[in-house]
Order: structure tokens, then sequence, then C-alpha cells
């Protein structure tokens, strides 16, 4: 039989094994980490108290601790590097930036690296621009499902933002007046809002973002079915073009 039962122990020395099987078992892709700032686009840290399991080893954060590393931009992970040796209790785990992304173990019951890094565990994901970090997310069993339906929804919808405001604007304006107009209703970077309409020839927008508190970015599809963006930026009166959208 391939399954067997291992929390089975007394109270005599020699079940002191089943007991430690048990404990083993019982916290294998334990993740209960928190990150400080997770609710804002500030720099997070592992917050105190934080509990996790990496490649066998269970750790506890008695302070909060700060993450290493120099990412770029773009997608970034954190991930614990382990050093020390767990059979002699002097095992620990450094968070660390990185900008690779992890596999799935099914042994291991959690995201980790590969090759010289397979015993990294990842823990979060998140989009970094500069100093901004946003989208933070925990990584767990169902973050690759998760991931295929935003890329999803992007592809059909772009995001699908939220529309919350009816106005419009039909006529020649200078991208410093669109990006005025726009700006109040994505005031903070990583805001988007739902864009109906279109502008330049051939393009069909889907929504806007703040993405740079000088730069409005709009999303389009043309005409010949490829995706596309224009970013207006504020201040810029030398260019302009006819827009009809609404939002």
């Amino acid at each position: 039989m391939a399954v067997n039962q291992i929390n089975f122990y007394s109270n005599s020395d020699v079940s002191i094994i089943d007991l430690m099987n048990t404990a083993d078992a019982s916290f294998i892709g334990t993740h209960q980490v928190s990150l400080t700032n997770y609710d804002n686009t500030s720099l997070p840290a592992i917050a105190i108290g934080s509990i996790v399991e990496n490649n066998g080893a269970l750790f506890k954060f008695t302070s909060e601790t700060a993450i290493t590393g120099s990412p770029s931009n773009g997608t970034v992970y954190i991930r614990l590097i382990p050093s020390g040796d767990p059979a002699l209790g002097t095992a620990t785990v450094t968070p660390t930036w990185t900008n690779t992304a992890p596999t799935w173990s099914d042994s291991k019951q959690g995201w980790y690296g590969t090759g010289g890094s397979a015993n990294y565990r990842y823990l979060f994901v998140m989009t970094k621009a500069t100093t901004s970090y946003s989208k933070k997310r925990f990584l767990d069993y169902n973050y690759k499902v998760d991931q295929l339906y935003v890329e999803t929804l992007t592809i059909g919808n772009a995001l699908a933002p939220v529309n919350r405001y009816t106005s419009s604007m039909n006529g020649n304006y200078t991208f410093d007046v669109i990006f005025d107009t726009i700006s109040p209703y994505v005031p903070n970077i990583n805001d988007k809002i739902k864009i109906c309409g279109g502008g330049i020839t051939s393009r069909v927008y889907s929504y806007a973002e703040r993405t740079s508190s000088t730069e409005i970015t709009f999303y389009y599809w043309n005409t010949a079915g490829s995706a596309g963006t224009m970013v207006v930026d504020n201040g810029n009166t030398s260019v302009n073009h006819t827009w009809t959208i609404s939002w």
C-alpha cells in the first residue's frame, strides 16, 4: 500500500520518531508570510511574525526584515535564499528580489527556482516601476491559473477597468489638453479608466492608465487587429489629434 499513517505514537520514547515525522509533514508548503505595505505601492518588507517552510525547514521572522537585491523594473518576485544546515539547527533564509520566474514543485508544494536555485522558495510577485511596487500578489497553488485568467482578460478587453464616469471629448486637442482632462479620473499611478471611441485614424481605444506623474497611456486596437499604446504627456502642446472618446 502506497499510503502509510505516520501520526501513531504513545508516551514511549521510541514513538518520538512518529511524532517528529507528523510534525514535519504537517508544515510542508506552509506560507504564512505577510508583507508590510501590501495595500499600497510603497517598498514592502517581510512582516514580523511571518512563518514559512523552505525546502523542509520551518522559519519564523522575529523582526521586520528588508528584502535584499536590486531588480529591474517589470515583474519582480520575492524569494528565499537558504543557508546553513537544517540538520544542525543553523539554517536561515534571506528574502531577496529577483526578476526570474519560478516553477511549481509538486514534492515541495510551493513555487521554487530551478537549477542552482532549486531550493529557493518564492513567496510573492508584483510589478516594479522605479520606486513603485504595485499589484502585489501572494504566490499560492492558483497563481498560474489566476495569471492565465488575467492574461485572457488583457487580450479580450484590456484589463476591463471600471467605467465610473459619463464624459466625452469630440474635436482636435493637444496632448496637454487630453492629459489635463483625463488626469482627474486617474490621479494615481496604475489607476485605469475604460475609454470608448477612437482618435487617430484606424484606432479604437479601450482604456487609459496613469503610468507616471506626467504621463497617461492610452491602449488601443487598430483595424488590422493589432494592439498598441499612445502616451500623452503633460505640457505637450506641439502634438494634437482628433479625438472622439467617452469615459
